[in-house]
């Protein structure tokens, strides 16, 4: 009897946000951009712009196995002005930063990340659910 294997499925290429919850509040609709661009080569970069700040950061990624958790480490932010382009603050290093998130509902156009820990301050919970 082969043992059923869950399908694998690419985590690598550009997502875009469909719901974003942070501390029981539904902020998705307070975005004008959110997107993730994940690397084969373990690197990610977060794109969010919320009226006139923009904001970009960047991470190292895990993803298990078994593509059950997703950890995100190493993390540097650079705030930039939306209709210039321009940085608007330094790069900020976070290096000793890390976040884990369950994943879930993980198919080849659909993501959802749930927060298990942090080490980002007043960061109680967060969902996050991606499509390409």
């Amino acid at each position: 009897c082969k043992k059923d294997e869950k399908e694998k499925f690419d985590i690598t290429g550009f997502w875009e946000m469909t719901n974003y919850i942070e501390n029981g509040v539904n902020y998705t609709n307070n975005f004008g951009v959110f997107d993730a661009d994940i690397a084969a080569d373990g690197t990610a970069e977060l794109t969010q712009e919320i009226g006139n700040s923009g904001y970009e950061y960047s991470y190292t990624y895990t993803l298990n196995a078994d593509q059950t958790t997703l950890a995100l480490t190493g993390v540097t932010e650079q705030t930039y002005d939306v209709n210039t382009g321009g940085d608007t603050s330094p790069l900020n290093d976070y290096a000793s930063h890390s976040s884990t998130y369950s994943v879930s509902n993980f198919t080849n156009n659909t993501i959802t990340l749930t927060l298990v820990s942090t080490t980002t301050s007043g960061l109680s919970s967060q969902v996050i659910t991606l499509g390409k």
